[in-house]
């Protein structure tokens, strides 16, 4: 048996509610979690006593899965534990199976026996399937798992799409229900399980340590789930009388000869029903050949970069074919001749393919399909839907915009057909060479344990006293604050652990419309912004400004309604930018690397650098000086916003809280502002993916630093917390502006 009807899954996929802790042991949050599962109804809405009755079972049995991974896996962060499987309506189950969902970009499947502590000293066979979040999330293969790609596929499509309805979470976070994904793929997942249980139990080609008894129960489990599927479309006379048969089969010592009649029976049940629904998908979509569209693209992609004609990051490249299936055009991502500001922006693939078009006269979009290595962003997804090209395929989903937000709801108002490539090997062909993209870990400075600082009570007590007087002047609940530190210092050697535990103690933290702690954030920014842009105006100058590494354009919006005679700006990151400004005046640009900036020399006015030097190596911070200096006009500016401190004198007018900072030690004041910053991204901005690394200077240092590349030093501020709107300020900061 093949599978007919394909998975249409766009990944990325939210998978996890990370606003929701599971509470299993309460029982009406356990009756909503059980009662959404299929396995919920046997049938023809009866309802299922098993789950209530064995519940306390699937719990203990949760902490002993956890521990054998745990000590098996070390350095894994679990997630989740869910149960899934014939144990949800079995009455005699002989095994049961778990789905533990972690960190990262993981693959593996475990058997094991575990005993119970309990009376009866009750041993069971378990299943562990653990899969990383990215899996899940993107759609993307564990490369150095030996389990073949297209059974990883296979797994990943099945389970990312039915979380919500297949498994029901015992500890972690709870699911979020893709519904529409999941009631559009409800026929390709029954046919992926037919397709399943005739390959590995029908046929007695793999697993032959399988009894014929085994094999039937395998088979009406795998067609219960299947029947329980196709209940959520069908709700016929025939469908129920099927369930029913299944369920009481399963419950009786069925022979493997009669478990396969059913199984036939049932196949003709789902083909029948889904003859049409096949050949109208079999219209719209040919993996086959997408497949030689992509081979070409991944050829073209490798030829680039051995000759190093593409960057290594993001090496994206587009093609653009006819409805006879002649190429059209073909492009990377590259970088844009000089407009009239003598500006080099890179223009993403997608864009080059349809300029290319455009240039040769073709322009028929509504008979164009656009296939792409890369998920397009949401600036090209609104252009290609304007446009009207019929189709757009990508082959692997892009994981930045999970961090930027996704805008595929332009193909869908365009009706604009539109989905992922599913060739396994051709998908992790190309993840292989998007590795760098798929591996953005935590750069973390060598030698320093973030959370160490914490163990130093005198050090602990400086920084308590000054997040509290911080939260109190935003408005947020500042008595947490000792609590949460408390939990830091007791796991100050795993700070993942330590996230994980403040985030349980204070789900609020983590939730985006949590009244006393992220929407007050958003208000602070909203004030900090007009306080800073006030007090940086003076120093601006010129008529074209850029604000390097700025990610939001809420700074530069405020600079430019205070000073008229800023006709451009623009601002920078490493990052794919998915959004445009509602300001005209602005524009986002993607830099080449974190040293690197789009412009030619003397053309920028003033260049704004915030706090993005202290996450750079010290090669890196002087390619970037140097290169943001040569952007420069003559008697242009730059205004360097850092965590910083004077190491020669005290200030005056500075609270007895920064005076003790002052008063510090250099390693010790480099550590209290490494925590400070990790504190408010993985905590307050829950930043999880966002790579640290902190390498400080004193405010004599960038002086140094920057006058050595020809500019010189006009101000230096060392912003105190004496003034309410200096709280803006935080942790302890420097304003230095430098003149070329």
């Amino acid at each position: 048996m093949n599978e007919d009807v394909p998975f249409r899954i766009n990944y990325p996929l939210e998978i996890l509610n990370k606003n929701k802790k599971i509470n299993f042991n309460n029982k009406r949050e356990r009756e909503t979690l059980f009662r959404r599962s299929l396995f919920y109804y046997k049938y023809n809405g009866s309802k299922n006593k098993i789950l209530e009755k064995r519940y306390k079972i699937y719990f203990l049995l949760v902490s002993k899965v956890m521990d054998f991974i745990t000590k098996k896996y070390p350095y894994l962060e679990i997630f989740n534990v869910s149960i899934f499987g014939s144990s949800l309506y079995s009455k005699k189950p002989k095994d049961f199976d778990f789905l533990v969902i972690v960190k990262g970009n993981v693959f593996l499947l475990e058997e094991t026996r575990i005993k119970l502590d309990d009376k009866k000293g009750s041993e069971y066979s378990i299943g562990i399937s653990v899969k990383g979040i990215d899996n899940l999330s993107f759609g993307i293969f564990d490369l150095k798992c030996k389990t073949p790609f297209n059974n990883q596929a296979q797994i990943i499509n099945r389970t990312s799409i039915s979380l919500y309805r297949r498994h029901i979470p015992l500890t972690g976070y709870d699911f979020i229900e893709n519904k529409e994904i999941f009631m559009n793929n409800i026929y390709a997942q029954v046919s992926d399980l037919l397709s399943n249980t005739y390959n590995l139990y029908y046929l007695k080609k793999e697993r032959l340590f399988l009894t014929d008894n085994q094999r039937a129960k395998k088979i009406l489990s795998r067609l219960y789930e299947a029947v329980s599927y196709l209940g959520f479309l069908e709700n016929d006379f025939e469908l129920i009388n099927l369930k029913k048969e299944i369920y009481l089969h399963y419950n009786k010592n069925t022979s493997f000869s009669k478990s396969k009649k059913i199984f036939d029976k049932f196949k003709i049940f789902y083909i029948n029903k889904s003859k049409g629904l096949r050949i109208s998908i079999s219209r719209e979509i040919s993996f086959d050949r997408d497949k030689n569209k992509f081979q070409d693209i991944f050829n073209k992609t490798k030829e680039l970069l051995s000759k190093k004609r593409i960057g290594q990051f993001l090496p994206v490249m587009a093609k653009i074919i006819d409805n006879k299936g002649k190429t059209i055009a073909f492009s990377k991502r590259i970088k844009q001749s000089k407009n009239v500001n003598g500006f080099q922006i890179p223009i993403h693939a997608e864009i080059c393919a349809i300029n290319k078009a455009k240039s040769k006269n073709k322009t028929n979009w509504n008979d164009y399909s656009l296939y792409c290595s890369l998920e397009p962003c949401g600036a090209c997804s609104k252009i290609i839907s304007e446009l009207g090209i019929k189709k757009v395929v990508y082959c692997l989903a892009d994981p930045l915009l999970s961090y930027y937000g996704r805008k595929t709801e332009y193909y869908s108002n365009k009706n604009i057909l539109f989905y992922k490539h599913n060739t396994p090997e051709l998908i992790a062909k190309f993840q292989n060479v998007f590795l760098r993209l798929y591996k953005r870990e935590d750069i973390q400075k060598k030698g320093i344990k973030i959370l160490e600082v914490l163990t130093n009570k005198e050090l602990r007590e400086n920084i308590s006293e000054r997040l509290e007087d911080y939260w109190k002047i935003i408005g947020l609940p500042w008595r947490w604050i000792n609590p949460i530190l408390k939990i830091l210092t007791k796991h100050s050697q795993n700070e993942d652990l330590a996230i994980n535990k403040v985030r349980t103690k204070f789900p609020s933290i983590t939730n985006m419309d949590s009244l006393d702690c992220t929407r007050k954030l958003v208000e602070w920014r909203e004030k900090k912004v007009k306080n800073l842009s006030k007090k940086l105006n003076k120093y601006i100058v010129g008529e074209i400004i850029a604000d390097i590494g700025g990610r939001n354009d809420d700074f530069v919006k405020q600079l430019i309604s205070i000073n008229k005679s800023i006709k451009n700006a623009y601002i920078t990151d490493i990052d794919l930018f998915s959004v445009e400004s509602k300001n005209h005046k602005i524009d986002f640009i993607v830099q080449q690397s974190n040293t690197k900036l789009p412009f030619i020399k003397n053309s920028v006015d003033t260049i704004i650098l915030s706090m993005v030097l202290h996450h750079l190596k010290s090669t890196h911070q002087k390619n970037l000086i140097k290169n943001a200096i040569s952007s420069l006009i003559k008697n242009g500016r730059i205004v360097l916003i850092e965590d910083s401190y004077p190491i020669s004198s005290n200030p005056k007018n500075l609270s007895r809280n920064i005076n003790t900072f002052l008063n510090f030690n250099k390693d010790e004041k480099q550590k209290i502002l490494s925590f400070y910053d990790w504190f408010g991204n993985r905590l307050m901005r829950n930043r999880d993916e966002t790579p640290l690394f902190y390498n400080y200077k004193t405010m004599e240092e960038w002086k140094e630093l920057f006058e050595h590349f020809g500019v010189r030093q006009i101000k230096a501020e060392f912003i105190g917390d004496i003034e309410p709107e200096n709280f803006c300020f935080f942790p302890p900061k420097a304003i230095l502006i430098f003149e070329k």
